[in-house]
């Protein structure tokens, strides 16, 4: 009987991965732990952390979800080289993450205002949001 998964390949291709984002997250937790006394004089900003991460978490779904789908419909190869469908999901993945990132930096002042919460100036705002979840 054919074994669909081999073990030993599964593990040699998924430990890099893995140990760099263990190493990304240990990173980002260090750094704010580091900024925590900043996020708590600011909460307009400490509610932002949730929605990044989601957004974020999200736009890179779509990504693989379509990715996988093209790799399965045999729309694109398994290869490493330069392929247009992948640069128009990175265009639209782009173009979404700079609308949605901007839209959230516009509802977290407009909800620090109503509150009354202290945040950064809007315009720093938006530039730490915007440029923080396209990062991501």
């Amino acid at each position: 009987m054919k074994r669909l998964y081999h073990t030993q390949e599964m593990v040699k291709e998924g430990l890099p991965v893995m140990a760099v984002s263990l190493t990304v997250g240990v990173v980002a937790g260090l750094l704010l732990d580091k900024g925590q006394g900043t996020l708590l004089a600011l909460p307009g900003v400490l509610l932002l952390l949730p929605a990044l991460v989601d957004m974020g978490g999200s736009l890179v779904a779509v990504l693989t979800s379509r990715l996988d789908s093209a790799l399965r419909l045999n729309l694109i190869r398994p290869r490493l080289k330069h392929n247009h469908m992948l640069d128009m999901d990175e265009e639209a993945i782009l173009a979404s993450s700079l609308i949605g990132f901007f839209a959230l930096a516009v509802l977290a002042a407009l909800f620090s205002w109503m509150v009354g919460a202290a945040t950064l100036p809007f315009a720093a705002l938006a530039a730490v949001v915007v440029v923080v979840g396209v990062a991501r």
